[in-house]
């Protein structure tokens, strides 16, 4: 899972085991498992994992569904197919409501404290603008994932922002020399730009 350390589970029964011995943050249920209803599943997770959040990933978009999956503990539900990067901030705000979502970031020698707000490159805080920073935040809650130049506009600045892809450009290049992440984020030719990590 891009930006999240996934720990693959194909049946209920795999699921179980690895709830059993991992501390796991999130569950992503495909409600179309090979060995057991999805649902049923849920309800074995909510009894006795209750504090480990689900989001129901599934092909059905019924509504009677969607209620089911709602009203037997998911958290969200999202049906396929879906873009990553709404699934991302899915998951995101649903770990920000666990209070379980990073917010301290290593990239070689520099480390992003989203909770602080502090950037430090090799220990020595690096004097970011206001821009710079939420550009930069917005790499990270994206990070492995290319995004346009207009993407990164309306992230970054918001929908009422009438600048063009030469003011994303521009902030990537600062963001690049300050902290020296030249080879971190990377330029999707005719595109836009990645983090990756």
């Amino acid at each position: 899972m891009t930006g999240h350390r996934g720990l693959p589970a194909f049946t209920g029964r795999e699921a179980l085991s690895a709830l059993e011995k991992t501390n796991i943050d999130l569950i992503l249920l495909d409600i179309g498992l090979p060995d057991m209803d999805g649902f049923t599943l849920m309800k074995r997770i909510s009894q006795d994992y209750a504090d480990t959040p689900v989001i129901c990933v599934t092909a059905r978009d019924e509504v009677p569904d969607r209620v089911r999956g709602l009203k037997g503990g998911a958290e969200d539900y999202i049906v396929k197919p879906f873009a990553m990067e709404e699934l991302l901030a899915r998951i995101n705000v649903v770990l920000r409501r666990f209070h379980r979502e990073q917010s301290i970031y290593h990239i070689r020698d520099v480390e992003i404290d989203l909770a602080g707000a502090v950037v430090r490159k090799a220990g020595v805080p690096v004097e970011l603008t206001n821009r710079e920073y939420e550009l930069l935040k917005v790499l990270l809650a994206n990070k492995n994932i290319a995004l346009s130049r207009d993407r990164l506009l309306d992230l970054a600045w918001g929908r009422d922002f009438y600048g063009d892809g030469r003011t994303v450009d521009v902030h990537i290049q600062r963001i690049r020399k300050k902290l020296g992440m030249e080879r971190d984020i990377k330029t999707i030719f005719k595109y836009g730009y990645r983090l990756e990590l």
